[in-house]
């Protein structure tokens, strides 16, 4: 075995520093720089990483797409847009089309060495747009901001947080307000798995290629996750309800 140099590690260890340190500052400046983020997603995660890797390890489903290692391509979306009307699938196919998005364009994994990590960043940030899909989520800077939140609940990635630093700049006294409902939303619609309770999957397990012809709100009840709107809804009620 071949002794790895001392001064080749710390040489690396500066380079993934100053590239993080880099990348952080263009993120802050511009929330919306998808290279900047997700070279910053990467460099902040591998702790976080790893938890995700053991939650799809110790689900039947996660076992499965980790094994399999689906990609969602430009050929997933076509076939998304052939879904009904009022389907998971037609609904993702209308954000991404409203969007001017493909999922050949998502920036890939660079600073991830090991492959099943790199591919457990690479299904998280494939997994993206259906979380927007499923929770009705447009993109807002505190709707994007929302989803970021919930994607923390769910996975631990401290980019959600970081997230919430690069954007709260951005957002009007009124969204900002917002914040902590957002912040329950996402903890309402995090991982459960309580006995006798519906449970709440790691959206990581969710074969959500296999859902596109089913309608969304089956979808929606089946992962368990409430749409922002109607939870802001329901909150709006409980206001107006508290105040008579």
């Amino acid at each position: 075995m071949h002794a790895i140099p001392l001064v080749a590690t710390s040489l690396a260890l500066v380079n993934q520093t100053g590239t993080f340190v880099y990348q952080s500052l263009r993120a802050i400046r511009d929330p919306t720089d998808a290279v900047a983020v997700s070279a910053v997603g990467e460099l902040s995660s591998l702790d976080a990483l790893e938890n995700m890797k053991h939650a799809m390890m110790s689900d039947i489903r996660g076992r499965s797409i980790l094994k399999h290692q689906p990609i969602v391509d430009d050929a997933v979306l076509e076939r998304a847009r052939a879904q009904p009307e009022d389907s998971f699938g037609r609904t993702y196919a209308a954000y991404m089309d409203h969007n001017a998005f493909t999922p050949n364009g998502r920036v890939a994994v660079k600073h991830i060495d090991d492959p099943l990590l790199a591919y457990v960043m690479t299904r998280y940030r494939q997994c993206h747009d259906y979380l927007h899909t499923v929770t009705g989520c447009g993109r807002t800077v505190d709707e994007e901001l929302a989803v970021k939140l919930l994607e923390w609940q769910h996975t631990g990635l401290p980019l959600g947080l970081l997230a919430i630093a690069g954007g709260a700049p951005h957002l009007s006294s009124t969204q900002r307000r917002h914040m902590p409902l957002y912040m329950e939303w996402a903890r309402q619609n995090a991982p459960k798995y309580i006995h006798g309770e519906k449970q709440t999957p790691c959206y990581l397990n969710v074969v959500w290629e296999d859902l596109l012809e089913r309608p969304l709100k089956e979808v929606q009840d089946l992962v368990n996750i409430t749409p922002l709107a109607a939870f802001l809804y329901e909150k709006t009620k409980e206001k107006v309800k508290n105040n008579l």
